[in-house]
């Protein structure tokens, strides 16, 4: 059924996984390898759990796929299951017929095209939700520090008033808001050399002119990342924790 003169190897390697049942389905992938956030359901039909059995051809998705090409291998009265097709097809397998070749080549191409289009909508779902994760802890981790930084000005200021005689306070550092409207270049980490010199000159500059405090250089620094370097950022944060992370030289 898999294996045979004419087989496409990329799609019977595949078939061969689903006749195992050893693709990373939900069902079968650890709980610690798969987030919460992304759900437990079907990426391309959310709405029942995903599974060999469900891929292959329960899926309204990947039913109308094998409803489309089934005819063309005179498959038409065949229910929408790999495992029973593939089971029904066992007494034809070995024959070198035009049928039997048209169905095993049919039956291994909609399997396989039905996978990649659901491991293309999981990769796509998984890295939009890492970076609202990392927007999420970024936003939070800056909104607690602009918090107690107000309330460390506000004491400050009173503590100045009542021992300096009216006399004015000078406070070090700026808010991020500060930082960020002096629009420092953000930094996708695919630039090269030329363009991460370019960013931490811009960055610089803009440090200097809000006289930012030294501490909170790297957090704001990382607030410009996107892409790669904001990934790379969260593993850093993931691993370090932010406090250490926003320490590093």
């Amino acid at each position: 059924m898999v294996w045979f003169p004419s087989c496409i190897p990329i799609h019977a390697i595949n078939l061969w996984l689903i006749i195992r049942r050893k693709l990373k389905t939900h069902d079968l992938v650890p709980m610690w390898d798969v987030s919460d956030s992304l759900g437990m359901v079907c990426s391309v039909y959310e709405s029942v759990p995903d599974s060999h059995d469900h891929l292959f051809f329960e899926c309204p998705f990947a039913k109308g796929i094998w409803d489309r090409v089934k005819d063309c291998a005179g498959l038409a009265h065949y229910t929408p299951n790999v495992y029973d097709i593939i089971q029904s097809l066992m007494p034809i397998m070995k024959r070198r017929t035009t049928n039997s070749v048209v169905a095993k080549l049919v039956v291994a191409a909609a399997t396989y095209y039905v996978w990649q289009e659901r491991i293309g909508d999981y990769s796509k779902k998984k890295k939009k939700f890492v970076k609202r994760l990392v927007e999420k802890r970024v936003a939070k981790a800056i909104e607690e520090y602009e918090k107690s930084r107000t309330n460390l000005d506000s004491a400050e200021s009173s503590e100045g008033n009542n021992g300096n005689d009216g006399g004015t306070v000078n406070v070090q550092g700026c808010s991020h808001k500060t930082f960020m409207n002096g629009k420092p270049h953000s930094f996708n980490g695919t630039e090269g050399v030329v363009g991460l010199r370019l960013w931490r000159e811009k960055v610089e500059q803009v440090f200097e002119i809000c006289k930012c405090a030294e501490e909170d250089k790297v957090m704001f620094a990382a607030s410009t990342f996107e892409g790669r370097a904001l990934t790379w950022w969260n593993g850093n944060v993931h691993t370090l924790g932010l406090v250490n992370a926003n320490r590093i030289p």
